[in-house]
């Protein structure tokens, strides 16, 4: 099992988080959602613990030993393309499962998707607390939510997230959409078939969201099927109404 303690003294801001929490948790069970896997929330009234007046909160899940990202890039031998297949069906049904709850993930990256030793997958940590968009040249809290531990060389983030001009009006999670996990869940696709090399890293990103870059070649190159380069150009659409639903993905995928 794996749990999160909460001690501090709640703010509004924290409030309305675990209101999210409990909501997400309200949604999901695996045995409607076999591909999506939630925190459970507990608010615990103990004074010996929290002090008086006081309460604290935790929350669980199953604990499953591998990432994805554990998986995909440090397996020797590599994976399988039987292996390969069978996990990103995994994954466009977990991001169906989400959808069709009328929710977003809003965070999909293989850090965040789960593995059993059988190959089952699941999606986690759906976002209850991070931000829909940040600065395009805030690197503080791009790094915050979103950064990777290796120098940012893997961006999984939809372009539109990253905005020139940002204000008040773009905070909170509120905005998050269901094409930016349509992009994301293209990203992981890409890198499960490409054996752990990333689609884009941060800079490549930006870039691309100005039109001075395109995978396309790199992908055409590294994966040796049409069809998934097709899917997966698709899926990562600069333009975010062009990006076609999660079902049309799983028949395309099929």
């Amino acid at each position: 099992m794996v749990c999160k303690v909460f001690l501090k003294d709640l703010s509004a801001e924290d409030n309305e988080v675990m209101d999210r929490m409990r909501r997400i948790q309200e949604r999901f069970d695996l045995l409607k959602h076999p591909n999506v896997l939630v925190l459970v929330l507990e608010q615990v009234h103990d004074e010996k613990i929290a002090g008086q007046g006081r309460s604290f909160f935790f929350a669980y899940r199953q604990f499953v030993y591998y990432s994805l990202q554990e998986k995909i890039r440090n397996r020797i031998p590599k994976l399988s393309l039987t292996e390969k297949k069978w996990f990103i069906l995994q994954l466009l049904c977990g991001v169906s499962q989400i959808h069709q709850e009328t929710m977003v993930h809003g965070d999909i990256k293989p850090e965040n998707i789960l593995v059993t030793s059988y190959n089952q997958l699941f999606l986690t940590d759906l976002v209850s607390y991070k931000p829909s968009y940040i600065k395009d040249d805030d690197l503080k809290h791009y790094n915050l939510y979103f950064g990777e531990l290796d120098n940012n060389q893997r961006c999984y983030l939809a372009p539109e997230r990253l905005r020139e001009q940002y204000d008040d009006s773009l905070k909170g999670h509120s905005r998050l959409e269901r094409p930016m996990d349509i992009f994301s869940a293209g990203c992981v696709i890409a890198e499960i078939l490409m054996d752990g090399s990333p689609l884009f890293d941060l800079a490549r990103l930006q870039r691309y969201r100005k039109g001075a870059y395109s995978p396309q070649a790199d992908l055409e190159r590294k994966v040796h099927s049409p069809v998934m380069v097709d899917l997966i150009m698709k899926m990562i659409e600069l333009e975010p109404s062009k990006r076609p639903q999660i079902n049309d993905c799983l028949l395309m995928w099929n």
